[in-house]
């Protein structure tokens, strides 16, 4: 029986000693370091910012996507229309 090698990958994350909860955040023509991230959704037929999340800088602007439609569906009792 041969034994098989696994490779582990080793995720180093950046954490602040003063602030965990934030994020290290690194894109192209940006400061990188420690941040957070505003995600805002728009009500583009009148125009208003109807809900804001902040989330740790190192969060993609996809992830909290779901979960905020969901909240606005539910407490501002509006409905999206697909397509």
């Amino acid at each position: 029986m041969q034994e098989t090698e696994e490779k582990m990958e080793i995720i180093s994350r950046r954490e602040s000693r003063t602030d965990p909860e934030s994020g290290f955040y690194k894109r192209k023509g940006k400061t990188e370091g420690m941040h957070y991230l505003s995600h805002e959704t728009v009500d583009s037929k009148n125009g208003i910012i109807i809900d804001v999340a902040a989330t740790a800088g190192n969060v993609p602007d996809s992830q909290p996507y779901i979960k905020r439609i969901d909240y606005i569906e539910k407490n501002l009792e509006f409905l999206y229309r697909r397509g």
